[in-house]
């Protein structure tokens, strides 16, 4: 089931309807708010995909003056970080990775998407790349709980890296 809504995501789109901003804009948030609910009741899966149709709805918005932008950047913002929350309860790394990434590019001081990007790194294995945005995160928050714990596992894990590789070549 989830492997579908992998595809979804590079699923080419077909509706070409030239819409008003408001109407595409209600589309979208229609769209992310029956994913909050789809989620809530645990449907990962179809959540994923209410979400991937905001952002493809969001896409398609043109001639936006600058509140316009700035709100369709919010709402693109939030759909990518609740998708990287799915694909984080569908242990789907590299997605997760993904979506914080394209939330991270609208707003670089999200510290939930560095932490889920973070945690996402972790469970690949790249504690380095982990520890970036942690590094990161803290920053912007010093006092969040979930980041500084993810952080220890990290600086664990780097710890015994370097323990194996001091054993393997004698350093």
């Amino acid at each position: 089931m989830w492997k579908t809504i992998l595809l979804l995501q590079e699923k080419e789109d077909h509706d070409f309807r030239k819409m008003k901003f408001d109407d595409r804009f209600k589309l979208a948030e229609k769209n992310k708010v029956e994913g909050n609910e789809l989620f809530k009741d645990g449907n990962f899966g179809p959540a994923a995909e209410r979400y991937i149709k905001a952002i493809q709805h969001i896409s398609k918005l043109f001639d936006m003056n600058p509140e316009q932008i700035e709100k369709s950047n919010n709402l693109k913002a939030s759909c990518h970080g609740n998708l990287a929350v799915c694909f984080l309860k569908l242990e789907s790394w590299e997605k997760v990775v993904d979506n914080c990434t394209k939330a991270l590019e609208i707003n670089g001081k999200n510290v939930k998407a560095l932490y889920r990007r973070a945690l996402a790194l972790f469970n690949k294995k790249d504690y380095d790349e982990s520890k970036k945005d942690i590094s990161a995160a803290l920053q912007l928050d010093a006092e969040d709980a979930a980041v500084k714990s993810l952080g220890a596992k990290v600086d664990r894990m780097l710890a015994k890296q370097k323990q194996k590789e001091k054993a393997m070549f004698g350093k």
